[in-house]
């Protein structure tokens, strides 16, 4: 007995029956997918990017109700921006695994479509117009034949199907075109994608602050601003100014002749520093009296760039700057996505340009009118101080109730209309109003209508997924009458036991949006008049909202328009060359997507096996020679295989991860390869791009500085450290020296450093005296 005891208690016996025992535990704990599944359902994969909404839940649900033989599986991107960096959705196209349908950002659907990513649907669409059809005809033969039951049925059937059916004519042209695109170029675009919401843009305007600055009409009621010459009208513009305490002179510029009066506002820059003034007195032609807003730092200074602004515009009149001349109140902000939601885009549009050819061959981005709109986005920030100034005062606002809009921080703003539920949940007392953005006078002289931009998502089927049927079947629910009515009551239901009003969404079709106002606005007496009247303002200017162009460097595009943006107002360099800069990177994306390199595919299946075959040649021929060399034998001949043994992972794991790697880029970099499309062979035509790009040879500039100050960096500290600890005449003193900066406390170095920029300022204005 005491043999079995000893038996069962055995250390190693003990290990290998826990460890059995854990085995089992998972075994029996670890999750089934498939058990509670039945196995009529099939799995649907949807991707949507950001949050889930409960209301969408409760609409997939409903969804998977009506179709017991469908399961949604609903995943994320898992991505920051799934239109900027869609790398998660492309490898699983690349991969074969992509989701089944997929809530994708319209305006990126053309360049991704361009690649093969996506299914078009206009067979599905015509497919379901057949079927439509067909069951309209088959209800009136049964009618004809007198069957009640069959009519009944086929009656049932046709009024689902009509329910679910999508009609291109239902839907704003805008956004049913922005999800089209022409891949074969025969003139005849395919449709890519369902548009699932639609945005637009108006004015939003504090009401009490423009009656409180004079801004009204007969009536005297807040009147905003029509005309971007409202907003800000330069007079004058000068290279040459000479400028003291108070006044400025340019020889250039007739300060008479362009109508500058007492009170105009004045923009002075030089070396990348702004300040403003007003205008106190016209001397002359040639000079005028200012009053700066702050401090001014020049005294005597010349070749100041300067510009005078009508001081009676709703930019200047609405914006404040304390006595230091701090920026603290913005009029508007025109480009921003703080204080608002307008780029470049819109104002372009505004003036008559475009980005992109009709054709769709040549980006247009450095067209006069484009450049136009820049220089005066660029003139109203001068007129605030600076783009720097604008973007340093944004940092702060906060959104919720905190919005600066909200706390009277701005005064007007380019958004959406989903402002609109912004203000509804958190200020719904405030006095504002919504009208069209302000357009070029010029342009409403020709008879123009104000316009807006519109922005929206889309369901997509991707050219890789098992379920398109039923991803197809989703989309339509998605977007159908039911589905979206079911979703708007169930946000209208949160809003109210939460004690906020409630504003609808905008829907991209004519007899959904129909629906929602007569519901939740028209017939909704809790809703104040101009939450209403700003909800009509946004319905009107659907029809003419336009979208950004439909083309495979869409991005591209984006990017670089907002970064020639940055530059211009920042003014790292001027409009027009900023624009073209931006022109020229998309002009070769777009030129190298329309014309792909000629070469053929590369032939990845001998690539690897010639890879192998060298590998395998390096292998024996080492192996041979260290034969040869070695004149060790038996026990130490062992030695050295098992040396070789030991070595062998190391030299796997190189091949595999490191040197295969390395190959691989060398060999792409003579390609052209978007992750969808088999890679061909482009030459040298990559590194000749490179050559012309002068971010190249900066980032090769700030590689050689990093490889020879961080040496350096460590030379010049180790001979610091051992010239401490050296037996030199004064050491004690060098020590004193080197460690006093780490010993005096900062608020007395802080002290003595202003004194001493107190004393440079007084000498250097006795010197100027």
């Amino acid at each position: 007995m005491r043999r079995i005891c000893d038996f069962i208690l055995d250390e190693r016996l003990r290990v290998v029956g826990g460890l059995a025992g854990l085995a089992i535990v998972v075994a029996i704990l670890w999750p089934r997918p498939e058990a509670n599944r039945p196995s009529y359902k099939t799995p649907l994969v949807f991707w949507r990017a950001g949050g889930m909404e409960p209301t969408y839940r409760d609409a997939i649900e409903q969804f998977e109700r009506d179709n017991p033989d469908l399961e949604v599986i609903i995943g994320n991107a898992a991505i920051r921006n799934a239109t900027d960096d869609p790398q998660r959705f492309l490898t699983g196209v690349a991969g074969g695994v992509p989701p089944d349908l997929i809530f994708f950002d319209r305006y990126a659907l053309a360049e991704w479509a361009s690649r093969g990513a996506f299914t078009p649907l206009d067979e599905f669409l015509k497919k379901d117009r057949e079927e439509l059809r067909q069951v309209e005809e088959q209800l009136a033969e049964a009618r004809q034949s007198g069957d009640p039951q069959r009519v009944q049925d086929l009656a049932a059937r046709l009024e689902r199907m009509r329910k679910l059916l999508i009609d291109p004519k239902d839907f704003y042209p805008a956004t049913w075109n922005e999800a089209q695109y022409d891949r074969d170029r025969d003139g005849r675009p395919e449709q890519y994608g369902i548009p699932a919401g639609c945005d637009n843009r108006a004015l939003y305007y504090n009401e009490y602050r423009l009656v409180q600055e004079g801004f009204v009409d007969g009536s005297g009621k807040a009147r905003p601003p029509r005309t971007w010459e409202e907003i800000l009208t330069k007079r004058v513009e000068g290279v040459d100014g000479q400028v003291d305490r108070a006044s400025l002179r340019s020889e250039s510029a007739d300060f008479v002749a362009a109508g500058v009066t007492k009170g105009d506002h004045i923009s002075l820059r030089y070396n990348g520093i702004t300040k403003l003034a007003n205008v106190e007195e016209v001397v002359s032609a040639r000079e005028l009296k200012i009053r700066p807003k702050g401090e001014m730092p020049w005294n005597g200074r010349s070749g100041v760039t300067f510009k005078v602004f009508d001081g009676n515009g709703y930019l200047v009149k609405l914006s404040r700057w304390d006595r230091n001349g701090l920026l603290w109140r913005i009029g508007i902000a025109p480009v921003s996505w703080r204080a608002g939601n307008s780029w470049l885009y819109m104002y372009a549009w505004q003036n008559g340009g475009e980005f992109m050819s009709s054709d769709g061959r040549t980006c247009t981005m450095d067209a006069p009118p484009v450049v136009e709109a820049l220089e005066w986005l660029t003139d109203c920030y001068d007129a605030l101080g600076g783009y720097a100034t604008v973007s340093a005062v944004e940092s702060s606002y906060q959104g919720g109730w905190l919005d600066p809009f909200l706390t009277g921080r701005i005064v007007m703003r380019i958004d959406g209309n989903w402002f609109l539920v912004i203000a509804a949940q958190y200020r719904k007392d405030l006095e504002f109003g919504v009208t069209p953005a302000p357009m070029p006078a010029k342009e409403l002289a020709k008879g123009r209508e104000p316009i807006s931009w519109l922005g929206g998502w889309a369901y997509a089927i991707p050219s890789t997924a098992k379920n398109k049927e039923g991803a197809w079947r989703l989309a339509k629910w998605m977007v159908s009458r039911d589905a979206l009515i079911l979703q708007e009551n169930q946000r209208r239901d949160i809003a109210t036991s939460q004690g906020m009003l409630f504003v609808p969404q905008l829907s991209p079709r004519y007899s959904i949006n129909k629906e929602y106002y007569e519901t939740y606005v028209e017939k909704n007496p809790q809703l104040p008049a101009r939450f209403a009247r700003a909800y009509e303002v946004f319905l009107d200017l659907l029809p003419r909202s336009l979208y950004r162009p439909v083309t495979p460097v869409g991005q591209l595009l984006w990017n670089e328009h907002r970064r020639a943006t940055e530059r211009a107002l920042s003014h790292d360099t001027t409009s027009r060359a900023a624009l073209e800069r931006g022109t020229q990177v998309v002009q070769a994306q777009l030129d190298r997507v329309l014309a792909p390199p000629p070469g053929p595919a590369v032939p990845w299946t001998w690539i690897l096996l010639a890879y192998g075959a060298g590998l395998a040649l390096t292998a024996a021929g080492v192996v041979t020679y260290a034969y040869r060399k070695s004149q060790t034998k038996g026990y130490f001949r062992r030695q050295w295989y098992g040396g070789w043994a030991a070595a062998t992972p190391w030299m796997i794991g190189f091949v595999v991860f490191t040197g295969g790697p390395m190959l691989f880029s060398l060999i792409m970099s003579f390609t052209q390869y978007d992750v969808i499309n088999p890679a061909h062979w482009a030459g040298l035509e990559n590194y000749r791009e490179v050559a012309r790009d002068p971010l190249f040879y900066k980032s090769l500039y700030n590689t050689a500085f990093m490889a020879l100050g961080v040496p350096l960096g460590i030379v010049v500290g180790l001979a610091l450290a051992m010239l401490l600890d050296a037996n030199v005449r004064g050491l004690s003193t060098y020590r004193t020296l080197f460690y006093l900066p780490a010993i005096v406390p900062a608020v007395a170095a802080s002290r003595r450093f202003l004194s001493w920029a107190i004393a440079a300022k007084w000498l250097s204005e006795k010197r100027c005296r």
